[in-house]
């Protein structure tokens, strides 16, 4: 508290003091990278007309396809390599691309041998598919056959790239086959329909593809529509009382097509003890196994130690693995709020200035008595907040509520026109009980300013050859307090084919409908570059959303390449990142077919680690190669370059390698006391061959002052003294730790504490980490956002002037000082008290301000005016009067 008293008197003047306030401070962090429910496989429908646009989707997912090295058969007609395939409720449908073709009158035939039940053995049950194309290379016929086993009794192995099936085709099976392919064979496309192979649609098929030609031949690795997925659902939030049991209940799904096992783990941010169980039964587990499409409901119970403190919130993140698929993983997370009085959950959204964001929170009354609380709102910017009922209609300033009642409310949080775009505010919802001033509790509701309509990233780029398409993915966010219907629209600057597809890459759409407060959808802009087009064009697409009188753009350059490297062997996306152990495949373009070409791979030292047998550009001008990096390679920036039969380059493409390593594991706990501490945890893997040792890590924890996501110009962090400093000044880090080694295949776990005093308000921060080599090449990196408090609340209380001196006065005239300025500066929402007292009667004294509660942290003006209109019963003297103006933190 701060308390500064202003005298009325002549002759007299008051003084200055200083304090701070006691402020029960709040929170821990809540890790928001969510594992998002996989599903590694596209199910699309394609159109058998052989023209191939629709394919490319499928070819951006390792699942959908596998590449086979290119020169691995006798004869560039046979040569496969690229094999891929898909499906929808009522076909199954391949992709077949070989690397030349022969001309004249031969045509190969290609054999897929289809393993129904997905169990990696071909039996009688399995069937075969065989596809004929005519001498000019297009398709002639397919037909399918039962599959007849040399091992009948175990059913025959897959050999993949090694061979065919050691099986004979059987009887044939009446299908009607539908296939395609492009101008001069290279691309064929077929679909078979489902009902002729006698398994449901999403079975997990495997597939095998060969080719032969006379005494050509060649097989491809196994195509396995065997998808793997989970779902954890959902997110809860809850208060408790210390020394209680919370439970959550979640439903967990299998979203693959066959049976799995799921391990499952809990973690508390407080480190409180949590125990899974089946819902239905209590009994405790570890994992469960779930047929394919099945659900079981999961309860995970929360201990709260005795000793939480009020206002202590634990972040609880359920985790569910695949246990052979360890990428395959989804999470739930619960937050628990301790105290009397809980105000959840924290709400975030944007809005555009001048316009109202509602949200609605949840008050509740935790204890076991009837209860009168008082609810004020106040935001750290200064901007207007008001409470309404939960139907938005009246205004609320207290609820009376019954042991363990809760009700809803609405919170309205009004943006200035004037508020900077990037500007984030925190608005606090502070509950306090009439009668008990220890028996209260906090929400946070955040609102990011942004324009009323965004598209972001605003501009991309990225290679792409003749005849292929390259796709970019935005996010289109509604800051409006309306859901509204969002028109979209793209065209290119040089007038190529362009769609706006939906998230999956899949579905044309033309418009998006999305919620008010700032709801967001991602979609894909798909650019395709005609063939033929040279090396070196470029293309701006522009991306236009529209929503009555708002507009929005994006802004991508395609720039035509005649090389490219890939991270999956459909050759679907551009990629130039990789990690140790990876296949990086490139291929070439706008080559002159039938001509030679070379592909070598250089590390970065320089040397030629690979240089690629002459490969036959393809009728369309493609040719294609692939390197494994090894596990145990340099790491850097590598260079693949094309080259002419003869040694000239035609192209080169750098990319990246970087180690097999992450950071596995990042949480924030603490801050829930006065002077308290944040203790931060994180975990380094290295996933890789090669040991790790003297490597070092930074965090740093810091405030986006301008919400554009980045640590940059205008922030704030958290110096390694515990103040605050701003970006660009000091170290730039919070802490740092070196002399890090983990080796191959282990983990490093590392604790550190920062305070919390320097915090400059209550609100959101990020915490980001860097782990890097001795040499500064970073290694891996992660970030987090939680919410806190200052540790230590301060406040600090100035007026303009200390006294004042009316001089002689007369009674029955008003004498009035004006402009009397009150400064406030507190890193808390705080009430302004002012009060009278001394000779107010006989002076007639009365002061404009008054009183003002709930005000927002930050430096804060005021303006007073003190009047004294003397009674005519006042005696002749000196009188002497006080206005005392105190500041409490709330």
């Amino acid at each position: 508290m701060s308390t500064t008293r202003l005298q009325t008197a002549t002759g007299r003047r008051g003084g200055t003091r200083r304090g701070f306030a006691a402020l029960a401070a709040l929170l821990v962090a809540v890790l928001l990278a969510p594992a998002l429910p996989s599903v590694a496989l596209v199910r699309t429908t394609i159109t058998i007309d052989g023209a191939f646009a629709d394919w490319a989707r499928v070819f951006e997912d390792p699942a959908n396809c596998v590449y086979d090295a290119t020169g691995d058969s006798s004869s560039s007609n046979t040569d496969l390599t690229v094999l891929a395939s898909t499906y929808d409720d009522t076909y199954l449908y391949h992709y077949i691309r070989r690397a030349a073709t022969g001309g004249g009158a031969a045509a190969p035939r290609y054999t897929v041998y289809l393993d129904l039940d997905g169990d990696g053995r071909l039996k009688n049950t399995d069937m075969a598919v065989v596809y004929k194309l005519t001498g000019k290379n297009t398709f002639s016929s397919g037909t399918l056959y039962r599959y007849v086993p040399s091992d009948v009794t175990n059913g025959d192995p897959m050999p993949g790239d090694a061979g065919k099936p050691a099986g004979s085709l059987g009887a044939q099976v009446t299908a009607t086959i539908a296939g395609a392919g492009a101008p001069g064979g290279v691309e064929l496309e077929t679909r078979i329909p489902w009902s002729a192979l006698g398994v449901p649609a999403d079975s997990p098929v495997g597939m095998q593809f060969t080719s032969d030609l006379g005494s050509a031949s060649d097989s491809s690795d196994v195509v396995s529509l065997r998808r793997y997925g989970v779902s954890l659902e959902p997110d809860r939030a809850s208060g408790a009382s210390a020394d209680t049991t919370v439970t959550y209940v979640h439903t967990l799904t299998n979203l693959g097509n066959t049976q799995a096992t799921f391990n499952l783990a809990a973690d508390s941010s407080k480190r409180w003890q949590a125990t899974i169980t089946l819902a239905s039964t209590g009994q405790p587990i570890t994992s469960v196994t779930l047929a394919a499409g099945a659900s079981v409901e999961i309860a995970v119970l929360l201990r709260v130690p005795a000793n939480a403190a009020d206002g202590t919130r634990d972040t609880l993140t359920v985790t569910a693995t695949h246990a052979q698929k360890t990428d395959v993983a989804d999470t739930a997370t619960d937050v628990t709020t301790v105290g009397p009085v809980l105000i959840i959950p924290d709400q975030y959204g944007s809005m555009a200035p001048g316009q109202t964001i509602t949200y609605r929170n949840t008050v509740t009354n935790n204890t076991d008595e009837t209860r009168t609380i008082t609810l004020t709102a106040s935001s750290d910017k200064g901007w207007a907040a008001e409470i309404r009922d939960g139907s938005g209609a009246s205004a609320v300033t207290s609820l009376t509520l019954s042991p363990r009642q809760s009700t809803v409310i609405t919170v309205l949080v009004t943006l200035p026109a004037s508020a900077p775009l990037g500007t984030v505010n925190v608005t606090t919802i502070a509950g306090q009980v009439v009668g008990a001033p220890n028996l209260k509790g906090k929400g946070y509701d955040t609102t990011t300013a942004r324009p009323a309509l965004s598209v972001a990233p605003v501009a991309a780029s990225a290679p792409a050859g003749a005849g292929s398409a390259v796709w970019y993915r935005h996010t289109v966010q509604n800051s409006w307090p309306t859901t509204r219907t969002i028109s979209l629209s793209a065209t290119s600057s040089r007038v190529w084919p362009v769609q706006v597809l939906a998230a999956d890459g899949l579905t044309p759409i033309t418009t998006l409908t999305l919620g008010p407060n700032g709801g967001a959808a991602d979609l894909v802009v798909r650019v395709r570059v005609p063939a033929g087009t040279a090396a070196g064009t470029v293309d701006d697409t522009t991306l236009t959303c529209t929503a009555g009188p708002h507009t929005a753009t994006a802004t991508d350059r395609t720039t035509v390449s005649s090389l490219a490297t890939f991270g999956v062997g459909g050759f679907g996306a551009p990629q130039d990142a990789f990690q140790l152990g990876d296949t990086v495949y490139a291929r070439g373009m706008g080559l002159t077919p039938g001509t030679q070409v070379r592909f070598q791979w250089t590390d970065p030292s320089g040397t030629v680690v690979r240089t690629s047998k002459l490969i036959n550009a393809d009728s369309t001008g493609i040719a294609q190669d692939a390197y494994v990096i090894g596990a145990t390679a340099p790491v850097g920036t590598w260079t693949v370059t094309l080259l002419s039969s003869t040694g000239t380059v035609i192209a080169s493409s750098p990319f990246y390698v970087g180690y097999r390593a992450r950071v596995a594991a990042m949480s924030v706990a603490g801050g829930d006391a006065i002077e308290s501490t944040l203790t931060v945890s994180t975990t380094l893997a290295n996933e890789g061959a090669v040991p790790l040792a003297g490597t070092t890590a930074r965090w740093v924890i810091w405030r986006d002052e301008d919400s554009d996501g980045a640590f940059g110009p205008g922030d704030g962090y958290l110096a390694p003294d515990g103040s605050w400093a701003t970006y660009g000044s000091g170290a730039g880090y919070t802490h740092e730790a070196t002399g890090i080694a983990v080796g191959s295949g282990s983990q490093a776990s590392l604790t550190w504490e920062a305070p919390t005093m320097g915090l400059p308000i209550a609100g959101e921060y990020h915490l980001s980490a860097v782990w890097s080599t001795s040499t500064g090449m970073t290694i891996a990196q992660r970030e987090t956002v939680f919410t806190a408090v200052p540790g230590s609340p301060w406040i600090e209380l100035t007026l303009s002037e200390t006294s004042v001196d009316f001089g002689d006065v007369v009674p029955g005239v008003v004498y009035e000082r004006p402009n009397l300025g009150v400064l406030v500066r507190a890193n808390v929402a705080f009430d302004l008290v002012q009060t009278l007292s001394g000779a107010v009667s006989s002076l007639g004294l009365s002061a404009q301000l008054g009183s003002l509660f709930s005000q927002a942290s930050g430096e804060r003006a005021y303006t007073d005016a003190i009047r004294i209109d003397v009674p005519w019963d006042t005696d002749p003297g000196t009188y002497t009067a006080s206005v005392v103006y105190t500041v409490v933190a709330r």
